[in-house]
C-alpha cells in the first residue's frame, strides 16, 4: 500500500527521486507504467497492478464508455525505468501536460495502489476537494443519526 506525501524537485532531466517508503513496493520491478491521472497528476503504478485494472475495467461492463476508457488507459500510458538511485523519468509530453516543469517542486504522494506525482498547487486543490467531501459526509451522517435518534 502506497501512502504519505511528499515535496520533491524535478531534474534537469526530467526525473524525480521516488521516496525510499514508497520505492520500496516496486523492489521486485524497476519497470513502471505511468499514465495520465483524471484530476491533473500522473500515475506510477506497477506493472501487474496496471494490468489488473485494466481487466477490472474491461471486465466492468460491455459498455462502449467502458471500452473507451480501457483504451484511454492503454494508450496513454507507457513504461519507464526506476534507476539505482530511486529516480524515474517523467516523459516531457506528460509532465507538459500536467504543469510541471523542469527544476519545479512536485508532490509524490502515495495513493493507495499507485503513486502519483503532482504539481502542488493542483494537489492543494484537489486536498482541499477531498476535505469539504468529507466534512459534508460526516455533516450528512450526523444529521442522519439525529433523524433516526
Amino acid at each position: 500500500m502506497f501512502l504519505g506525501s511528499f515535496l520533491h524537485t524535478i531534474d534537469d532531466k526530467g526525473r524525480v527521486v521516488l521516496p525510499s517508503t514508497l520505492r520500496t513496493h516496486f523492489a521486485n520491478s524497476d519497470t513502471l507504467i505511468i499514465s495520465p491521472g483524471l484530476q491533473g497528476q500522473l500515475a506510477l503504478t506497477h506493472p501487474d497492478e496496471y494490468a489488473g485494472l485494466l481487466h477490472r475495467e474491461a471486465a466492468q461492463s460491455m459498455k462502449l464508455s467502458t471500452a473507451r476508457r480501457v483504451r484511454f488507459l492503454s494508450y496513454e500510458a507507457t513504461t519507464v525505468k526506476l534507476d539505482k538511485a530511486g529516480r524515474v523519468l517523467l516523459p516531457e509530453k506528460m509532465r507538459e501536460s500536467v504543469g510541471i516543469a523542469l527544476g519545479s517542486e512536485v508532490v509524490v504522494a502515495g495513493a493507495h495502489t499507485h503513486v502519483e506525482v503532482w504539481n502542488p498547487q493542483a494537489f492543494e486543490t484537489e486536498r482541499a476537494k477531498a476535505l469539504a467531501d468529507i466534512e459534508r459526509q460526516v455533516e450528512r451522517e450526523e444529521r442522519e443519526e439525529e433523524i433516526g435518534s
